[in-house]
């Protein structure tokens, strides 16, 4: 058995009982020798599955198909007749209600009974028991004899030892059907819990949706026998093939005391057609379908009213079709057909059943169960459902741009302005010197390079740290600067003579545009790197220039850094920003500079170098 599987069933058959008269008949041909003979029904018979850790199994089947024979077997309650059945792990079977509790002891006497027989010792059990009789919900009855408890009661005792007694394979049989619908839903959290956490569950249910809920894999058992395994939608669909669409043609008993109503219409027939006018027992989600409902008077009749009921196999209503909209009249002793269509059939995949009611204060017919029909998937309700629900709605989706609102991002900005600031103090205590004086102008940068690519330009506004250094360095050069930073010692300590604001480049706004920007090692500071590239965008002149320098990914782990982009992160912001890359340059500590312009339209492809205009590629 391979490492993944716990659960490994080969050729399994099994037979109750050894009848005497068989028993005696076939030791009688056996002497003869004759064939002995079948020595009575097969419980199951050869049936083959495995199950791997963590997966949870659903078992379907009619009454007698099975199911809860494989389940004890499994659970080394009986025996198989013959064939090979291997589980590993710690199993707690929850077969029926009352399986493995003593009647006469208490609820808490009962978890320490089933601990117990679970190998757990005293101490585990002590340990586990506040939470097993907080999960049980039992107050005062926790302590008294389990003899007095309800179906409902022996339920939540043992879920409650179940759901805590840490099994590694849990069988459950149709148990969650007992109980309110508030403890239900308990312990379908805990079970989807237990999922999560790899125990392996056999579960089997004649809830189809509970099924289709909870379970990966699911299989049919049909007398015995394995007849489908696959998804639990798929599963879903065959059973209900194989159990209810035998009985879709239904014959309707004329005779007036078997139904109820006066009588003075009868209902004959009901069929279905599809969107081609024949008639079937199945049609696909969305199609256009009409409910033909055939009938015959005995009395005059004013305007009845017909309704279609459409249940789901639990006889729950999903809808009602009503004939409001039209007039008829109806005399004595005629035939006649009334049909209702529907031009997208909207049901979700499955299996549905109609009643057809004639009257309303004043009943004149009622058939329940008229007619069953399937409904099954098609491309569209897959994809728009995923085959959930009993009706697939036709839902129009659209996605609105998201932007955070400029004053959240700069209350975001600031909180880690201020984190960088408490850093350049720390620095700055440290080194007994303003922090930007270590600031060298474009210290990692070709000097050369960038002055070139800048040659054209006037007005550059510089953006971050050391701008103090970096704006003296290009006042030098004739260029007019102002600058902006998040840290007033850049303001207090500027070696400068061009203006130095204290702001943060997410909300920077002015009347005044620029040739040209610069942000240095400031890109790994910002919040909203796509809010503030496009900031920097509306402030630049169409070709306005950009240099950008991206420390190396090592920074990433620096605490005040937010994001140190990658080369195709980059290049993808400052497209979005609205920003053609001319060229790229890698320093020799890793870090990589950015030379962009803007672009004429936002919505401009990247071009390659040698796309680049002749004159431009000279000018970078």
């Amino acid at each position: 058995m391979a490492d993944d599987v716990v659960i490994k069933v080969e050729g399994l058959w099994k037979r109750y009982g050894l009848p005497l008269v068989p028993a005696v008949k076939g030791f009688a041909n056996r002497l003869l020798g004759k064939p002995s003979g079948d020595g009575g029904p097969w419980a199951l018979r050869d049936v083959s599955f495995e199950v791997k850790r963590g997966e949870t199994l659903g078992i379907i089947g009619r009454n007698g198909a099975g199911k809860s024979t494989l389940l004890k077997i499994l659970a080394g309650v009986t025996p198989p007749t013959r064939g090979k059945v291997e589980v590993r792990g710690r199993v707690f079977p929850m077969i029926e209600l009352n399986a493995g509790i003593h009647m006469e002891l208490t609820g808490r006497e009962n978890v320490r009974l089933l601990g117990a027989i679970m190998g757990l010792t005293r101490k585990e059990i002590e340990a586990k028991m506040p939470e097993i009789e907080e999960f049980c919900e039992l107050g005062e009855w926790f302590d008294k004899p389990v003899r007095m408890y309800s179906d409902g009661m022996l339920a939540r005792l043992g879920f409650g030892v179940a759901m805590n007694i840490d099994a590694e394979i849990l069988l459950i049989d149709e148990v969650l059907a007992v109980g309110d619908y508030g403890f239900r839903r308990k312990c379908i959290e805990r079970f989807r819990k237990l999922q999560t956490e790899g125990i392996t569950i056999l579960f089997v249910s004649h809830n189809l949706y509970q099924i289709r809920r909870l379970c990966e894999t699911s299989l049919v058992l049909h007398q015995g026998e394995i007849l489908f395994k696959g998804s639990p939608f798929d599963s879903f669909i065959f059973y209900e093939k194989l159990t209810v669409l035998e009985q879709h043609d239904r014959i309707i008993d004329l005779f007036p005391t078997i139904r109820s109503g006066s009588g003075k219409l009868r209902i004959t027939k009901v069929e279905l057609e599809n969107s081609s006018k024949q008639v079937v027992k199945t049609v696909y989600s969305g199609e256009q379908v009409t409910f033909s409902i055939h009938f015959v008077t005995f009395e005059p009749l004013t305007d009845p009213l017909f309704t279609i009921l459409i249940n789901n196999l639990d006889n729950i209503p999903i809808t009602a079709l009503i004939s409001r909209d039209i007039s008829h009249n109806l005399t004595s002793g005629v035939s006649g057909i009334i049909k209702c269509s529907i031009s997208n059939f909207d049901l979700a995949p499955g299996t549905y059943t109609v009643d057809i009611k004639v009257g309303e204060e004043d009943r004149i017919d009622f058939i329940q169960n008229a007619l069953y029909f399937q409904v099954l998937p098609n491309h569209w309700s897959t994809f728009v459902s995923d085959n959930v629900g009993f009706v697939v709605l036709r839902a129009k989706w659209e996605m609105e741009r998201i932007v955070p609102k400029r004053k959240e991002i700069h209350e975001e900005s600031h909180r880690y302005d201020e984190k960088i600031i408490e850093k350049i103090s720390t620095f700055q205590k440290e080194k007994n010197e303003p922090y930007s004086n270590r600031a060298v102008p474009f210290k990692r940068g070709n000097i050369k390079k960038i002055l070139t690519f800048l040659s054209n330009c006037k007005y550059i506004i510089d953006i971050g740290c050391g701008v103090g250094h970096t704006m003296k360095f290009l006042e030098e050069k004739g260029f007019e600067v102002i600058g902006i930073t998040i840290n007033e010692d850049e303001i207090n300590n500027k070696v400068c003579r061009s203006p130095v604001y204290l702001s943060d480049i997410h909300v920077f706004e002015t009347d005044q545009t620029f040739d040209a920007a610069i942000m240095w090692d400031v890109i790994e500071h910002l919040v909203a790197p796509i809010i503030a590239l496009k900031q920097v965008n509306k402030l630049l002149k169409v070709g306005g220039k950009l240099v950008v320098y991206v420390p190396s990914q090592h920074w990433q782990e620096c605490d005040y850094h937010i994001i140190v982009p990658t080369e195709s992160q980059m290049r993808w912001l400052l497209n979005l920003s609205g920003f053609v890359i001319l060229e790229t340059e890698n320093e020799k500590d890793g870090g990589k500079i950015y030379y962009a312009i803007k672009a004429e339209n936002s919505h401009m492809q990247i071009k390659q170098k040698n796309e680049i205009p002749e004159k431009q590629q000279s000018e970078g």
